[in-house]
């Protein structure tokens, strides 16, 4: 596995921990899934850049470091409520 891919599977076990613990008003079938998850963000990853990947996984590390949670952050938006 070259280090693109590395730095990608890293991302996704950093996205999956925070993703699973978003809050939500039941049984979330994404949050039961999580090879689809996993799945479709790495389509989403492969065209970007090693220098981007490896910025992203730095801001997921800090987060994660100072007990944020990215994923909950990014649903909220999408959902209007920040």
């Amino acid at each position: 596995m070259g280090t693109i891919d590395n730095i990608i599977e890293s991302i996704l076990d950093l996205e999956l921990e925070m993703f699973i613990r978003v809050p939500s008003d039941g049984d979330s079938p994404c949050q039961q899934h999580p090879d689809g998850f996993k799945f479709h963000r790495r389509m989403q990853f492969s065209v970007w850049s090693e220098v981007t990947l490896a910025s992203y996984r730095q801001d997921l590390m800090v987060a994660r470091k100072n007990d944020e949670n990215l994923m909950t952050v990014k649903y909220a938006r999408m959902q209007g409520l920040l």
